[in-house]
């Protein structure tokens, strides 16, 4: 995607023009104006205004020729075309065709693993072990962010753990190569992974560590945790909206722990989802 917009209001709307219009306006800061794409295009300045002003359509070539200029990979470039497509089409069952193919690739674009790599950050995958347990992957960020306590019963109390159970964890941890010890005491070797949705684990992983997590909040007092639920009703370009949002709220929380000095390991929950379909 050019680099200048942002790859969550991609899928705000379905309307390619208003897509179109914010990838140009972010071009800019390249000192790409709407006329030299216009003019590199072979179109008039004053239409393309129409188009990303709503009044007006381009045509598949004139569309995918801006796509080119921008350069948008050839995904985005066919979700573009796609909306475009179903914008004009006037049968009803050709439309719903070409609904079901955009809501594919807004799906795709929409995953968390999209957020992961922004910036180039590679997104990896531990070996299925770490995943089995949510303890493991409790203990290895516990490790991270409280490197100066190291011995096993004082870990054993913060993660109200048995002193067996962390020595096996920790034996976990360092067979996978995530932690080794140094001059006695664990030092972390990896971390930052994300379990892909595609994997065969990934519904095992999640009920694991929300069980966990219900049981956690379940003996807190209010004062130390924030919780909120409820049940809506929108319609489905709104709830396209929210999902946007959320990944907006990803990104900006990746970047506070990222730049934090890691002394709370904190967990952070979100679900979206239909209870019709």
């Amino acid at each position: 995607m050019a680099k200048d917009a942002s790859i969550f209001s991609f899928y705000e709307t379905d309307d390619y023009r208003i897509i179109l219009g914010k990838l140009i306006q972010g071009q800019k800061k390249n000192k790409l104006s709407l006329t030299q794409i216009a003019n590199d295009s072979g179109i008039q300045a004053s239409y393309l205004s129409s188009v990303v002003n709503g009044k007006t359509h381009l045509s598949q070539d004139q569309l995918f020729a801006i796509c080119g200029l921008l350069k948008l990979s050839d995904t985005e470039t066919d979700y573009l075309l796609l909306l475009l497509d179903w914008e004009r089409s006037g049968f009803h069952s050709r439309k719903a065709v070409l609904k079901k193919k955009i809501d594919e690739l807004r799906d795709n674009g929409l995953r968390i693993e999209k957020i992961l790599s922004i910036k180039g950050k590679k997104v990896e995958a531990a070996p299925d072990a770490y995943y089995l347990d949510p303890h493991v992957a409790i203990l290895h960020l516990y490790l991270e962010g409280h490197s100066s306590k190291q011995d096993i019963a004082g870990i054993s109390q913060d993660l109200r753990l048995s002193a067996n159970k962390v020595q096996d964890i920790l034996q976990i941890l360092k067979s996978l190569g995530l932690i080794k010890k140094v001059e006695d005491r664990w030092q972390v070797q990896k971390h930052d992974f994300h379990l892909s949705s595609d994997s065969p684990i990934v519904k095992m992983n999640q009920l694991a560590f929300r069980s966990l997590a219900i049981e956690r909040i379940l003996s807190l007092p209010a004062s130390k945790h924030y919780s909120f639920g409820a049940t809506i009703s929108l319609s489905e370009e709104d709830a396209t909206q929210i999902r946007v949002e959320f990944l907006k709220f990803i990104d900006r929380c990746q970047a506070i722990v990222s730049e934090s000095n890691s002394t709370k390991l904190m967990q952070l929950n979100f679900d979206l989802f239909p209870w019709v379909e």
